[in-house]
């Protein structure tokens, strides 16, 4: 049975394993689902997870709590497990967390006063008090293996570069992985062409450019698309009839993706904790460009606690919605003062704690930008490492691909 509301998966849990209500942590105001809020002020007034009681009561008020064809579902629901119940339970807390803020963050926007002000504030605190500590016991984690591969569900999403693929073996859902590279090194065509693979093995993409338009953005994707240098996308007298018809094939292809772009000016944990809590009917995969543009939902005294919080914000939130966040980072300048120009983890360092926090980092690195006798060939073609600097789960070490710029494709 394929259950995509979170707090219908909690009760699900419970009426499959009735043992489960005592482990739970959260209040009957903190669940949105009538029926699922209902159903847990039932057992509160029970005292316990009567499932007999429920069904009865069920059969005469249908509407008001789970439906008694739910209850005999869930209970036979062999897809249910217990170790997943913390988890589930956090899922619904972040959710709740993340309403609460969006209403007082509005009220404050709609009417900026002392007292919104002031609420917002006391939300705030809230929010950032509430948490679930995940329960990491032994027979827990050795369960969960267990059940991975007795119904295969590693949950793993290919970056479409085969060479890459064979090094880290794709990305998984609460991961956060980083892209760094010095500027003119490709790493917005680097991050839209994994935007677009993954997009097209059908998982909803989110891509977040905080420095360029969203329209600039789309003609990077067509021209990914179609194979029609970007360059033309300018001006429509620039292509030749051949050319146009492959952009307005690539306009069809592009809407029927889920690929989403957004161009905004502020960027915060909290937006990227909006757009990840819409829709699980999928895997999420957010893309930022760049974390260094970001702007975390606090204020904080210097640039480097500011960019340490958005990076644990944003690994707590992969992990809490099950998605992939890929952030783009903006190395130091220092590595222009070095004789080997490719980068290093030590050039994430004034990016706060991303290193520590990201599950895979990888660096970019041209070497015809910096070797002009390396120039990229009369197709445009330049070869690009990509430095597997940190991989929690396999090997790092350098791949080298293919970047066609003129069309944004990278191999």
């Amino acid at each position: 049975m394929q259950l995509n509301n979170c707090e219908h998966v909690l009760i699900a849990s419970i009426i499959r394993f009735p043992d489960l209500y005592e482990k739970l942590e959260l209040q009957t105001h903190m669940f949105q689902m009538d029926d699922v809020r209902n159903t847990l002020e039932l057992f509160n007034e029970l005292g316990k997870a009567d499932i007999e009681e429920l069904y009865r009561r069920s059969k005469i008020e249908a509407n008001k709590y789970i439906t008694p064809q739910q209850i005999v579902e869930y209970s036979n629901d062999k897809l249910i497990f217990k170790t997943h119940f913390t988890n589930n339970q956090i899922e619904v807390l972040e959710n709740y967390k993340t309403n609460k803020l969006a209403h007082a963050t509005n009220l404050y926007s709609n009417a900026p006063n002392r007292a919104n002000k002031e609420y917002l504030e006391q939300v705030i605190q809230e929010v950032n008090s509430l948490q679930i500590q995940p329960k990491n016991t032994k027979q827990g984690v050795l369960l969960e293996i267990l059940e991975e591969l007795t119904i295969d569900k590693r949950n793993v999403v290919k970056t479409g570069l085969s060479n890459l693929d064979k090094k880290i073996d794709g990305f998984e859902p609460t991961q956060l992985n980083i892209v760094g590279a010095r500027p003119s090194m490709g790493k917005t065509a680097f991050a839209l062409a994994l935007g677009i693979n993954m997009a097209k093995q059908g998982n909803k993409v989110h891509f977040v450019s905080i420095e360029t338009s969203e329209k600039k953005v789309a003609k990077r994707v067509l021209s990914n698309l179609s194979g029609v240098p970007l360059e033309k996308f300018k001006s429509a007298n620039r292509m030749t009839t051949e050319e146009m018809d492959k952009a307005s094939d690539a306009v069809d292809v592009f809407m029927d993706l889920d690929l989403t772009t957004y161009d905004v000016d502020k960027f915060t944990p909290n937006a990227a904790r909006n757009i990840l809590s819409k829709d699980k009917s999928k895997t999420n995969v957010l893309i930022i460009d760049y974390i260094q543009l970001m702007q975390s939902d606090r204020e904080f005294n210097t640039e480097r606690e500011r960019l340490e919080d958005i990076s644990r914000q944003l690994k707590i939130l992969a992990k809490s919605t099950k998605s992939i966040i890929i952030v783009l980072a903006q190395l130091n300048r220092s590595v222009e003062q070095r004789q080997d120009k490719r980068p290093m983890m030590s050039d994430l360092k004034s990016a706060g704690g991303l290193e520590q926090d990201a599950d895979v980092v990888m660096m970019l690195y041209r070497d015809d930008y910096y070797n002009k006798e390396q120039e990229e060939s009369e197709f445009g073609k330049s070869i690009v490492e990509c430095i597997v600097a940190k991989n929690k789960d396999g090997e790092t070490g350098i791949v080298e691909t293919q970047f066609y710029k003129p069309v944004q494709r990278f191999f």
